[in-house]
């Protein structure tokens, strides 16, 4: 290939990567803290426009639904179209479109990682498994749920996990180490993707796309790292800088990047100020969270639980749940099935860790004899 053939080509494909990867943040419904959620607000219009194209029942923009997939597929052939007119009608700026893009690339990426790493760490992400989960069978839980549980009751191992995305975020921001960065991140996500995929956790879409970002930042260092990975030979220099054209931006650079790293260090971290709690598992649970072994129970009914989200579960002697949607007043507590149908019983404490409940549950009298259970006593937090 020639060498302007070459040139004609990169440049393209420089605008195209430009395009999609803004259309895709800007159409990606993430909640931000501080920035404007664009995704949210364009959601209606992307779904309506993609409703067109998608053959599926799944007709909502989220993690890996059809909609998704189509929506990335043809944000990218709109991007590639739109280059492609861009570089016929305006040669230049290609060196501009590519520090754009670059710089773009690295400080979203850099983003994503520390909200990420920052919620493994304190335990955000990865937190302590519900009480219904730590007693249901292994062979009757989700591939996903599997991990998560597994995930959560392990702290040194979510906080190892959490530094590991934390450390090519800090790298990302700054030139001297943005390729050691790509690289870790690169390698990270990697992980991440395979973990999705082999446990069934629907953000592969969204990984894919971080992947993208590391594979655009190391790019441009991809000589350097054949030359001493490779062929054992001294590593190349970079003849080129990737600069933008604008004299204001070259004159105020160090205050504005200044600027987007504290963005991206305030966004990363308002949560953990707001709730004013660095460690998610100390969040204060719903009253009576836990599980409670009941003594005596003629209906069969070996266990009940109270879930974080608000809902009262029971498990019988052959292991199956049922659960049912929760309120309080004060000392009563009113149940709700999923026919609509509903119930209250009656609470009484009776020492420090044993309750009576007492009452009609769903036209059954019940005056069960309540002991919590020390969650973490249990075998698998005994590491």
């Amino acid at each position: 290939m020639k060498l302007a053939e070459s040139k004609i080509l990169q440049s393209i494909l420089n605008k195209t990567f430009f395009l999609f990867v803004i259309s895709f943040i800007l159409t990606l419904p993430f909640h931000y803290n501080l920035f404007p959620n664009i995704g949210q607000f364009l959601r209606p219009f992307t779904e309506s426009l993609n409703q067109n194209f998608v053959h599926s029942n799944d007709l909502y923009l989220h993690s890996d639904s059809s909609m998704m997939i189509t929506n990335t597929i043809a944000l990218f052939l709109l991007s590639l179209v739109a280059s492609i007119l861009w570089a016929i009608i305006r040669k230049k700026n290609a060196d501009s479109i590519h520090f754009w893009l670059y710089r773009m690339s690295a400080y979203y990426l850099s983003l994503t990682l520390l909200i990420y790493g920052c919620n493994k760490l304190f335990k955000y992400q990865f937190f302590f498994p519900e009480p219904n989960t730590l007693f249901t069978p292994l062979g009757q839980l989700s591939p996903d749920i599997l991990y998560w549980s597994s995930m959560g009751s392990s702290l040194s191992y979510s906080i190892f996990a959490g530094l590991l995305e934390i450390l090519p975020a800090l790298l990302l921001l700054f030139s001297k180490t943005r390729m050691l960065g790509a690289l870790i991140a690169l390698g990270v996500l990697i992980n991440v993707m395979m973990i999705n995929i082999g446990f069934g956790i629907e953000v592969k879409t969204y990984t894919s796309f971080l992947i993208l970002l590391s594979l655009i930042l190391i790019q441009p260092h991809i000589k350097r790292l054949y030359a001493f990975f490779i062929s054992n030979t001294p590593p190349l220099s970079i003849n080129q800088k990737l600069n933008c054209n604008s004299a204001y931006l070259k004159k105020n650079q160090p205050i504005l990047k200044l600027i987007v790293i504290a963005f991206i260090f305030s966004e990363a971290l308002l949560p953990y100020f707001t709730t004013g709690q660095w460690n998610g598992d100390k969040i204060p649970k719903i009253y009576m969270h836990g599980a409670y072994n009941i003594e005596d129970n003629p209906l069969g009914i070996e266990r009940v639980f109270i879930h974080n989200g608000g809902y009262f579960i029971t498990q019988d002697k052959f292991d199956h749940f049922s659960d049912f949607q929760m309120t309080w007043n004060q000392d009563i507590l009113t149940l709700t099935n999923y026919e609509n149908h509903s119930c209250q019983l009656s609470l009484f404490k009776k020492s420090r860790n044993t309750f009576q409940l007492t009452g009609l549950f769903f036209n059954k009298p019940v005056n069960w004899k309540l002991k919590q259970v020390e969650l973490k006593q249990l075998a698998i937090f005994n590491n």
